[in-house]
C-alpha cells in the first residue's frame, strides 16, 4: 500500500506542475486576446455604424487592464510555485480561475458593444472570432479545467443571450450552435486535461523509475566492489594458515623426529582455517535464509561458563584480566546462536586489548537483559562504528584498521537479527568499548 504522505506529496507536485503549464499557455493566449481586442476596436473605429468608439475603447481598455494584471500575476507565481505547499497552490488555482472568469467577463460584453445587428456578416465574424478563441482555450486551460469553466461560460453565453434577443432564424439557430458548442468544448476540455494528468504522472514515475534504477545501479556497483576486497581479503586471510602448514609440512620432511612439535602450530593453523570458513558458511546461509534459530529457555551462565574456558587461556597469555559476573538471568534464544555470539564478542575483545582487562555481565532490565562486554582496548573512531557489523567492511582498504575487525561481529549481527535481539556499540577512542546483546524477556526469569 503506498504511504498516504507520499501520495499527497505526489499529489501537490502534480498539482504544481500543471499549474506551471497552466501559466506557459496563458502567457501566449493573453497576447493573442489583446490582438483581437485591438482587431476589433479598429471595427469600431473604421466603421461608426458597428459600435460608438469611446464605448469600445472603454471596452478595450478593460481588456487591456484584466490581460496585462494576469500576465504580471503569472509571471509573478511562475517564480514562487514550485516552492509552494499544497494549500498554496490550491489558493492559487483559484486565484487564477477567477482571474480568467474576468477575462471572460470582458468577452462577454462584445455583444453590448460590438453585436449591434446593423450586419449579419460581422456580427457572425464577431461571434465566429470569440467562439474560436473558446475553442483554442480548450487546449491552453486544459491544465485547470476551472479557469476554462470560468472564462467559457461568462464570454459566449452573452452571444447566446444576445442572439436570441434579436430573434430571427438565423440568431436563433447561432444561439443554440454555441449553446451545444459549448458543452462539445468542456467535453474535450476534460479529456485534455485527463490526458495532460496522465501525462504528468506518467513522467513523475518514470523520474521515480530513473532514480530508483539508478540508485540500484549504485547500490549494485558498491556491492561489487565490497564484494571484491571481501574476497580478496578473505584469500589473503587463507594464505596465512595454508603458509603455516606448508611450512609444518617442509619442517617434518626434513626432520621427521619433529613431527611431535609441529603437530600444534599445524592444528592450529587447521582451526584457524576451519573457523573463517565456518563462519563464511554462517552467514552465507543466514543471508539465504536456509539457517533457523532452534528457540529454548537458556540460562546465560552456562554461556559464559564454556566462552570463559575457550578465552581464559588467550587471556592470560596477554596478562589480561577476563571476568564473567554471576548470573541467574534466564532468556529465550538458540543456545548455539547465543554462544556464537559471546564467543565472537569475547575473542575480539581479548584480540584487540593490549592491557587492563574484560568484563562480561548481565544488564537487567524492565522486559529485556542486556550482555555487555566492556574492554579496556584502544577503542574505535566515531565514523567507523555505522560500518563496524557490515561483513565486506574489514577489506576496504580505504578504511582498513591494520588489525582488523574479522567476520565474527558480522556474523554476531546477523545472528542477532535472527534471534530478534538488538546488537549495539559504544567506544570511546583510547579508552575502550563496550559492544551490548539486548534480548527481551517474555517470562519471569
Amino acid at each position: 500500500m503506498d504511504d498516504p504522505h507520499d501520495a499527497h506529496e505526489h499529489a501537490a507536485a502534480d498539482r504544481g506542475e500543471r499549474l506551471r503549464l497552466f501559466f506557459r499557455q496563458a502567457r501566449s493566449a493573453l497576447p493573442a486576446q489583446m490582438a483581437m481586442g485591438v482587431f476589433m476596436l479598429y471595427l469600431a473605429w473604421s466603421d461608426p455604424s458597428v459600435a460608438e468608439f469611446r464605448l469600445a475603447a472603454i471596452w478595450f481598455a478593460a481588456l487591456a487592464v484584466v490581460s496585462l494584471g494576469r500576465l504580471g500575476l503569472i509571471h509573478r507565481h511562475r517564480q514562487t510555485v514550485g516552492l509552494c505547499d499544497a494549500p498554496a497552490t490550491i489558493r492559487m488555482e483559484n486565484l487564477h480561475a477567477r482571474l480568467a472568469g474576468l477575462s471572460g467577463l470582458c468577452w462577454g460584453a462584445v455583444p453590448w458593444v460590438l453585436y449591434q445587428e446593423s450586419s449579419l456578416a460581422l456580427d457572425y465574424l464577431t461571434a465566429a472570432m470569440v467562439f474560436g478563441m473558446a475553442g483554442s482555450a480548450t487546449a491552453t486551460l486544459a491544465a485547470l479545467p476551472r479557469a476554462f469553466s470560468w472564462f467559457v461560460w461568462p464570454a459566449v453565453v452573452p452571444f447566446g443571450v444576445k442572439a436570441v434577443m434579436i430573434g430571427g432564424n438565423v440568431y436563433t439557430t447561432g444561439a443554440v450552435v454555441m449553446i451545444f458548442g459549448i458543452f462539445a468544448l468542456t467535453f474535450f476540455n476534460r479529456t485534455v486535461h485527463r490526458m495532460i494528468v496522465d501525462s504528468i504522472r506518467l513522467r513523475r514515475e518514470n523520474a521515480d523509475l530513473v532514480r530508483d534504477l539508478q540508485q540500484e545501479k549504485s547500490a549494485v556497483e558498491e556491492a561489487l566492489r565490497i564484494k571484491s576486497m571481501f574476497l580478496a581479503g578473505v584469500s589473503h586471510d587463507l594464505k596465512h594458515p595454508l603458509n603455516a602448514l606448508g611450512l609444518y609440512l617442509g619442517y617434518v620432511k626434513a626432520q621427521p623426529e619433529g613431527l611431535p612439535r609441529a603437530l600444534p602450530g599445524m592444528e592450529q593453523a587447521l582451526g584457524d582455517m576451519g573457523g573463517l570458513l565456518s563462519r563464511l558458511l554462517d552467514l552465507s546461509r543466514m543471508e539465504s535464509g536456509s539457517l533457523r534459530p532452534a528457540l529454548r529457555q537458556l540460562r546465560i551462565d552456562e554461556v559464559f561458563t564454556r566462552s570463559a574456558g575457550q578465552f581464559s587461556a588467550p587471556a592470560r597469555e596477554k596478562a589480561l584480566r577476563l571476568r564473567f559476573v554471576p548470573t541467574h538471568a534466564v532468556v529465550e534464544a538458540d543456545p548455539a546462536m547465543l554462544q556464537s555470539i559471546v564467543d565472537n564478542l569475547v575473542s575480539n575483545a581479548v584480540r584487540y586489548t593490549e592491557r587492563g582487562g574484560i568484563v562480561v555481565g548481565v544488564r537487567h532490565r524492565t522486559g529485556s537483559r542486556v550482555i555487555e562486554v566492556w574492554d579496556s582496548g584502544p577503542g574505535i573512531p566515531a565514523e567507523r562504528l555505522p560500518q563496524l557489523f557490515e561483513a565486506y567492511r574489514r577489506f576496504d582498504d580505504t578504511h582498513r584498521d591494520p588489525r582488523g575487525y574479522g567476520l565474527g561481529l558480522a556474523l554476531a549481527k546477523k545472528q542477532c537479527d535472527l534471534l530478534g535481539f538488538r546488537l549495539s556499540v559504544s567506544s570511546w577512542p583510547g579508552r575502550g568499548t563496550v559492544f551490548r546483546v539486548e534480548m527481551p524477556v517474555t517470562f519471569s526469569g
